[in-house]
């Protein structure tokens, strides 16, 4: 995988350097700087980031005994986490540079006027999407009784609890008073007498 990503992107970068040469007389500063900074980025992945997840690729499977800190399969998903996101970076990049290279390496903006986006170097247009009709809103009535249903079940809800509450009052005095009369009747109780033989 990590083979076809580099010379995918090492392809790429090659072909837009050799056009960059040639063509760089009919680029704008702006654009040669975009297009500079695509290969240097690329350049840069290559050569550091993916070197050194192959180097940590090949630290795991060579699994050094007594080794430190050995490289685990979750640190080289993590890695390539890391390095996936510049991979796909990079890609946007020189995908953008091809754009510019089909349009005659001239930029590609967006002019938007009377809510109609015009693609300034093609001239055609583009309709933005009509905007969505909102709900309709319901209707007085139904909304009044919804609202007295609500109110007369909100009413039954705070009626139940508060019965469920004087209910748990009512059982926890009686818990209460039962575990006061039982030690009360400990107390009174005559005195437990504790035999020891004695020794012989």
């Amino acid at each position: 995988v990590v083979g076809g990503v580099v010379s995918n992107i090492e392809s790429q970068v090659a072909e837009i350097e050799s056009e960059l040469k040639l063509r760089e007389s009919e680029m704008s500063e702006e654009v040669r700087g975009k297009v500079l900074a695509a290969i240097g980025k690329a350049r840069l992945l290559v050569s550091q980031k993916i070197q050194q997840f192959q180097g940590l690729c090949h630290k795991n499977i060579a699994g050094t005994i007594g080794e430190e800190f050995p490289t685990t399969c979750e640190d080289l998903a993590g890695f390539w986490d890391m390095v996936s996101i510049q991979v796909e970076d990079i890609k946007n990049s020189l995908k953008e540079i091809l754009l510019l290279r089909a349009n005659g390496w001239k930029e590609v903006s967006q002019d938007t006027t009377d809510g109609v986006d015009k693609n300034v170097t093609t001239g055609h247009a583009r309709r933005k999407p009509a905007p969505r009709p909102s709900r309709p809103a319901r209707s007085t009535k139904a909304s009044i009784e919804k609202t007295e249903e609500g109110k007369t079940r909100d009413e039954a809800r705070k009626k139940m609890l508060e019965e469920r509450r004087k209910a748990m009052k009512e059982a926890m005095r009686a818990k209460k008073a039962e575990a006061e009369a039982r030690q009360s009747g400990v107390d009174s109780e005559a005195p437990v007498e504790i035999f020891i033989p004695e020794c012989k």
